[in-house]
């Protein structure tokens, strides 16, 4: 008799588990669901502030915009994680076609200890997203005339320390819109 006793206390002791397991793993997929969806919600805000941004950067008569601040500087740290910088272009004609604006990137090779010099070129472009030296078509056009891209970047651990000026030359059609720079700087990653 003693033996069932024990039989049917372990396994109410067992069923009582499975039933605090199973709604700690529900709670848990709840958690990680509503955070995912947080998530996206604020990628979509950010997306329209940078957009938001920029059209008031258009406002004050420019033809290309690349959000940085007034020193045009992107910090990104030599620690595999990803950096990105954003750009945009009016049509020269102010009209809200942009199926003909497309961009080009280069890289200086004028100024001293550059990455170019310091790494080579192919090392130098494997830290971007984009195809260099060739024209690309832009990531996003609105109907006001603007068109906006994003340059990935990504540099990874234990590369030299080094900074490099990244030139974009956009076109209308065959039409000249004009010409941004901006540098890399590539920094040593922090501990944080």
């Amino acid at each position: 008799m003693r033996s069932k006793k024990g039989a049917i206390e372990l396994s109410m002791s067992t069923i009582v588990i499975v039933v605090i397991a199973m709604a700690l793993l529900i709670g848990g997929i709840m958690l990680v669901r509503n955070i995912l969806e947080g998530a996206n919600e604020i990628v979509d805000l950010t997306d329209e502030n940078v957009l938001q941004e920029i059209n008031e950067l258009f406002s004050e008569g420019k033809d290309i915009v690349v959000k940085l601040g007034s020193s045009k500087i992107a910090e990104v740290k030599a620690d595999g994680e990803m950096a990105g910088v954003v750009f945009a272009a009016n049509t020269v004609d102010g009209d809200g076609d942009t199926s003909d604006m497309r961009y080009t990137l280069s890289l200086d090779d004028t100024s001293k200890d550059n990455c170019l010099e310091e790494l080579g070129e192919e090392e130098t472009l494997s830290f971007f997203n984009k195809h260099f030296d060739q024209e690309l078509e832009f990531d996003e056009a609105q109907n006001s005339g603007i068109a906006a891209s994003q340059i990935i970047i990504i540099v990874p651990e234990g590369t030299i320390l080094c900074n490099q000026l990244i030139r974009i030359d956009v076109y209308d059609g065959e039409a000249f819109v004009g010409r941004e720079s901006f540098t890399v700087d590539i920094v040593k990653a922090s501990l944080f």
